[in-house]
């Protein structure tokens, strides 16, 4: 992906954007923290940038080899934000009766958000039944659960730790709301001609578990 796209793309979702050919970044608010995309030297890059209680300060976060990967990873992170920001979020506080008292968030309401979201069942197993492309609630006991997600050859890309069941819970509804955002964004953006690949495991690997590319994690 080439920074004039994601630029492009991001400007259309409203993600006020600034880019130059080596660099990409949201425009922040006064005091906002933001996260920048920039070249130096031969890598790529990724920024959290705090302007709340100090001046700029940089984080790197995690380092690319190649430009198409960096920038891929810069767009589809702050696409993320983006639909946190405007959909699940929102969501939550428009359905109190479902997530008020978060430690309490059960499977009848997790069935419930689904339901109202009007998500095929097809993106979510809650029963520990493999299906692919599909995120899958594995109970480890009564009080614990974990979550997989398996690509559509059926094989694991994400994986969560051994969870409480709430928060395994609320952690199914923020993972599959988002897959199916991303899927039905994408299907847009294929039918309007403006991307012309299909969305890899890698893809969504970024986008799911952006962390997992956090150069802390590799040490």
């Amino acid at each position: 992906m080439e920074i004039k796209q994601a630029y492009s793309l991001l400007t259309n979702l409203g993600v006020p954007t600034a880019a130059t050919d080596i660099s990409i970044e949201e425009r922040a608010g006064q005091g906002e923290n933001i996260y920048r995309l920039r070249k130096r030297e031969d890598v790529w890059e990724f920024l959290f940038v705090r302007y709340e209680k100090s001046d700029g300060e940089e984080k790197l976060q995690a380092t690319f080899y190649d430009r198409d990967t960096a920038v891929k990873f810069y767009f589809l992170y702050e696409l993320s934000s983006y639909f946190s920001r405007n959909y699940t979020q929102p969501f939550k506080t428009k359905n109190e009766d479902i997530f008020k008292g978060i430690r309490n968030f059960s499977l009848n309401k997790l069935k419930e958000a689904f339901h109202r979201l009007d998500i095929p069942n097809e993106y979510y197993s809650l029963d520990g039944n493999v299906k692919n492309h599909c995120f899958v609630l594995e109970k480890i006991n009564e009080c614990k659960s974990k979550i997989n997600f398996f690509n559509i050859n059926g094989i694991v890309l994400v994986e969560t730790m051994v969870l409480d069941n709430w928060s395994a819970y609320s952690s199914m509804y923020q993972d599959v709301y988002m897959l199916y955002l991303l899927d039905h964004y994408y299907q847009k953006l294929t039918e309007n001609g403006k991307i012309q690949h299909k969305l890899t495991d890698e893809d969504y690997k970024m986008f799911l578990n952006p962390a997992s590319y956090f150069d802390y994690n590799k040490n």
